[in-house]
């Protein structure tokens, strides 16, 4: 994805027990946004319970949206 011009990587997981189907009683749900910035690799982690309500999940990339990097 490209932000402001600078592309980033938007990647996201859920850690799911082996043979479980249903990852809603999971307790973590993860989502990082990942650059090149001079050469380092800037990584900007958001970590939240996991909860299925799609408004949550509205706001928490309403909330990653917002970042921005000012050089």
């Amino acid at each position: 994805m490209t932000i402001a011009g600078r592309k980033w990587a938007d990647w996201s997981f859920v850690p799911v027990l082996k043979g479980k189907k249903n990852y809603s009683p999971n307790p973590v749900y993860t989502q990082n946004l990942t650059t090149s910035y001079k050469g380092q690799l800037l990584e900007i982690p958001f970590g939240s319970n996991l909860n299925t309500d799609p408004a949550l999940k509205t706001e928490i990339d309403r909330i990653m949206d917002s970042v921005y990097l000012e050089e």
